[in-house]
């Protein structure tokens, strides 16, 4: 399954979210009109900064030479009704009383060469992102990985944000001991209720609800771990969970043959008997994924059959000898 991760990760295609042609405000200070699709508001934030190039909107950018806890004690000072953290030497996380409390100052910004700057901070709103329903959604983006490019020519500036659409794309995220009740968390602050299986170690899925009274989820997130410190997260709807799932266990099955791991493929199985296993897996020549099905060659006409091939629903495996 780690193959199958780092391979997936590769192909992530990024959503940019994009401020292009505008000019900056020259000015020591000012306030910046963060904007939220989700309910429409729009929260003014007072900033100490040399330059905004983007005042308005839910992505925006200024320039300054504090560090980071300068700027979290300028930011304290200046906007006293909300609270300030600084996360880690690149990133200020900004909590306020709204339905939709998470906004981020990252510092996470590079240049078209991939150079870091270091004098640039990118305000995003924590609490939209586009699906393909064209619904609403809020994304911890200080959990993801994120950076952001900036550039600059003749005075006109460009801001794209890697900014993956977790309906479509597996989103990567911090390397934290603690990222999946961290997310869990992140939501119930947002106002949502949450049902979850599983754990910081293992990863697992979290079901977020509107309410307790909802039938029905309005989203599910299915978080993974390779089992080496790396963490992704991908959205669905509905039972669609059970679909990703299927897929990791699919992952699981084919990597436990190709490796000979007999207790990786017994672990595949709610129920197996165990001592035909380590036959069954001496007997597999090699293991692949074809579309929805798993191949598997056998290096003799008469090698052994297996039954319930697959623990996961709407999966099916096609068998053939060698």
């Amino acid at each position: 399954m780690k193959r199958l991760f780092a391979i997936i990760i590769i192909l992530v295609i990024t959503i940019q979210l994009s401020a292009c042609g505008l000019t900056a405000n020259e000015k020591q200070s000012g306030n910046l009109k963060l904007k939220n699709y989700i309910d429409e508001s729009t929260t003014e934030i007072k900033i100490d900064a040399d330059k905004a190039y983007f005042s308005n909107g839910s992505t925006l950018a200024f320039q300054s030479k504090l560090s980071v806890n300068d700027m979290r004690n300028s930011l304290a000072e200046s906007n006293p009704d909300f609270t300030f953290n600084v996360i880690d030497d690149k990133q200020i996380l900004m909590m306020s009383k709204a339905n939709y409390p998470y906004t981020l100052f990252s510092k996470n910004v590079i240049d078209g060469n991939n150079n870091s700057i270091d004098d640039i901070y990118v305000v995003i709103n924590e609490s939209v992102a586009g699906n393909r329903n064209d619904d609403k959604i809020c994304l911890p983006y200080h959990l993801t990985k994120n950076a952001f490019v900036f550039s600059e020519n003749d005075g006109q500036y460009s801001l794209n944000g890697n900014i993956h659409d977790p309906y479509y794309n597996i989103v990567e995220l911090q390397s934290s001991p603690t990222i999946f009740t961290d997310i869990a968390a992140f939501y119930q602050d947002c106002g949502y209720d949450i049902e979850y299986e599983g754990g910081n170690t293992t990863g697992g899925s979290i079901s977020v609800f509107e309410s307790h009274q909802s039938p029905r989820p309005l989203y599910r997130i299915l978080v993974m771990s390779d089992g080496n410190n790396r963490f992704a997260m991908q959205f669905c709807e509905g039972t669609d969970i059970y679909e990703l799932k299927a897929g990791e266990a699919i992952g699981n099955y084919v990597e436990s043959l190709n490796k000979k791991d007999s207790d990786a493929f017994i672990g595949c199985y709610e129920n197996v008997e165990s001592e035909s296993v380590n036959s069954f897996i001496e007997s597999v020549k090699s293991c692949k994924e074809t579309s929805i099905f798993s191949r598997v060659l056998f290096p003799e006409p008469d090698g052994p059959r297996i039954t319930q091939i697959l623990p996961c629903s709407n999966s099916s495996c096609a068998w053939s000898r060698a």
